[in-house]
């Protein structure tokens, strides 16, 4: 801790320090996860868009031993914040930070908040202290998967305010993986990702309830090329797609918190912990970021569907789903991303007329001119097309289009693949 840093405990140092003790035996009998084996891989989980076992771990934290690893992580803002301190990052946070909130025991980490009074070097007083750890400058990472595993002060009272989540240097974007408020005046659980828009306006994607779980859960992102999916105990939550997804490095903030608004109240109990079992990143597969190839996701998107375009759930080429193209003009569009500049790539997908007209596939907006295969038999049959990118061209938009005749026509199973691999 900062050696100009004024405190006034009040003379319930002891108090203080005896309920913190029993609640850090009530957390350890709650018992964190057994960390003697971190999987190396991501294979158990199924929520992926990739197989899970193409999933190595990249970096991870099991708070094992007795003290913070500082190879990993630094105490404090990686910013100056409002008052020039890296310790208290703006209006919103009632709380300062300070390095004795920060306590690893028993294969875990307690990021605490005390009810005390701090004075900084310009003389402003704050009532609450809090912890805040991030690896700007130790570890960053573009495109992968992100978990913890946290047990929420939940029960502790309104005014809390704990969170994990990722930026650049620059803002936005900001990715909040799992951010909680214990009163809002709700409980409330916030997950998004904020963006800068073309006119300079920053822009959320985002997703909320009014309710925080108890004990420990999950909480995740698989990130890719034009993609992010935030997850909760495996559950997708919150997705983004298209030219708003950065792929600028990223590194990972821990937080408790005291909220100025909502503010603490008297049922409010200090001290408090956010807790948290691990933290693990693990890299991205090198694949191209193409996103719902066969139409099987709950959600249709990253597709766009037009005139009419809807998902079936009949006359499949595979799996349970089928994009369906009633009429003319109807269609089905999606910007692929991660691909390489002057490279080489097929776009295939398997179209069923079904007797209805003439159905077309297509890749425009790759630097050159726009390509097409189309089809005017009943029957699935397989729509081929080759085609190079730009010069710096990363990115191609594929479509799935019906362009004449009345009555149900069938998409399914694209993909976009390097040609060197046929």
């Amino acid at each position: 801790m900062r050696t100009w840093l004024k405190r006034d405990d009040g003379g319930r140092a002891s108090e203080r320090w005896l309920f913190l003790a029993v609640v850090l035996c009530a957390i350890s009998v709650a018992g964190a996860a057994d960390d003697s084996a971190v999987p190396p891989t991501l294979a158990a989980k199924t929520f992926l868009t990739l197989p899970g076992e193409e999933w190595n771990l990249l970096w991870h934290d099991e708070f094992d031993g007795d003290h913070l690893d500082s190879s990993k992580w630094t105490s404090g803002l990686s910013w100056t914040g409002d008052d020039g301190t890296h310790r208290h990052h703006n209006a919103q946070y009632a709380s300062f930070i300070t390095d004795d909130n920060i306590l690893v025991h028993d294969g875990q980490l307690d990021l605490l908040t005390h009810k005390q009074d701090v004075t900084n070097p310009r003389g402003k007083i704050y009532h609450y202290t809090q912890a805040f750890i991030q690896t700007d400058g130790k570890f960053s990472y573009t495109y992968g998967y992100c978990e913890v595993r946290v047990k929420v002060p939940a029960e502790a009272g309104p005014g809390l305010w704990s969170a994990f989540w990722l930026l650049s240097r620059g803002w936005p974007p900001e990715d909040d993986v799992a951010e909680f408020w214990t009163g809002r005046p709700l409980p409330h659980t916030h997950q998004g990702y904020a963006y800068r828009a073309t006119n300079g306006a920053v822009l959320w994607d985002s997703s909320h309830k009014d309710s925080i779980l108890s004990g420990f859960h999950t909480f995740g992102m698989e990130w890719g090329p034009g993609y992010q999916l935030m997850n909760r105990d495996g559950v997708i939550t919150n997705r983004s797609y298209g030219f708003r997804v950065t792929n600028l490095p990223m590194y990972l903030i821990l937080n408790s918190g005291v909220a100025s608004d909502p503010a603490p109240t008297a049922r409010t109990v200090f001290p408090n912990a956010f807790v948290v079992d691990y933290v693990r990143v693990y890299a991205r597969p090198q694949v191209i970021g193409f996103q719902n190839p066969g139409f099987e996701s709950d959600s249709i998107a990253p597709w766009t569907l037009s005139n009419k375009a809807s998902i079936a759930n009949a006359n499949t080429h595979s799996g349970r789903r089928a994009v369906r193209l009633p009429g003319p003009s109807a269609s089905a569009t999606q910007t692929v991303f991660g691909l390489k500049p002057n490279t080489a790539y097929r776009l295939s997908a398997w179209a069923d007329t079904a007797g209805h007209g003439t159905l077309r596939m297509g890749v425009k907006n790759f630097g050159s001119t726009a390509k097409y295969s189309t089809a005017t038999t009943a029957g699935y049959q397989q729509l081929s097309v080759d085609f190079t990118t730009g010069d710096k061209i990363g990115t191609a938009t594929i479509s799935c289009e019906k362009i004449s005749g009345d009555g149900d026509s069938f998409f399914d199973d694209i993909t976009v693949t390097p040609v060197d691999e046929h």
